[in-house]
């Protein structure tokens, strides 16, 4: 059954304690996965996080993907606001459909990006988009970090729409970046990192405060092909 955690503008401050996160999805039965070579969380999807004003934790949101099935569905974190923690939002969804990260406020993050996510968007093996409500969304944050090289990371994206966000890596001494987002140019999944090709990425109306999109790294190659520039994804009915 779905599940709604909102705490109506309520404070979930913490003591800064390394590997504590204020809010995150519930998991269980811990086993050890030799394909993957690191433990799986069985945690629970269709739910929402919503209003919650969130401090002084490691990370302020944390997100596991539902290993058993093994994606992650129907995740909506809205209008939350995150501060001086060292990680906002941290969620790895899996390729799940209809995952949802909106009108979030992450400022004054020190020593992490404000979003660190991971395998957003429906796609890969395990999800074909049917509805436009399948698409990943990463819409309307506002990011603001310091002490830290990007505002924003994201690793493996495929089928998303990513618009209307305010990324600013704060810091002349550290930053490189507002958004890092590596890409790879052949289609494999899984891959540990960057953009699949298949489906693409929607990226438009989005906001660097003033260091830009990186893309490169080591063992990376920029691919514009991969990315619909100023293009909203649709599904294909």
């Amino acid at each position: 059954h779905p599940l709604t955690l909102n705490c109506n503008g309520n404070k979930i401050i913490g003591k800064a304690t390394p590997g504590q996160a204020g809010i995150k999805n519930v998991c269980f039965d811990v086993a050890n996965d030799a394909t993957w070579g690191y433990v799986q969380y069985y945690c629970r999807d269709y739910f929402t996080i919503k209003n919650c004003a969130i401090s002084g934790f490691e990370t302020g949101i944390k997100i596991a993907p539902k290993y058993s099935d093994p994606q992650s569905h129907r995740i909506l974190v809205d209008n939350n606001t995150i501060y001086n923690s060292k990680i906002g939002i941290d969620a790895d969804l899996f390729f799940g459909r209809g995952n949802y990260i909106r009108n979030n406020d992450i400022l004054d993050n020190n020593g992490g990006p404000g979003m660190l996510l991971k395998r957003i968007g429906c796609g890969g093996t395990y999800c074909a988009v049917t509805h436009n409500s399948d698409i990943g969304i990463v819409s309307n944050n506002r990011v603001i970090t310091r002490n830290y090289q990007y505002a924003v990371q994201i690793y493996n994206a495929i089928q998303a729409n990513i618009y209307g966000n305010y990324f600013d890596c704060n810091d002349t001494a550290t930053c490189l970046g507002d958004l890092y987002m590596p890409f790879y140019t052949i289609d494999d999944w899984p891959r540990p990192e960057g953009i699949q090709t298949v489906g693409g990425v929607g990226m438009y109306d989005n906001v660097f405060g003033g260091y830009g999109f990186k893309t490169a790294g080591s063992g990376f190659t920029a691919s514009p092909a991969t990315v619909h520039w100023c293009q909203k994804l649709e599904a294909t009915y």
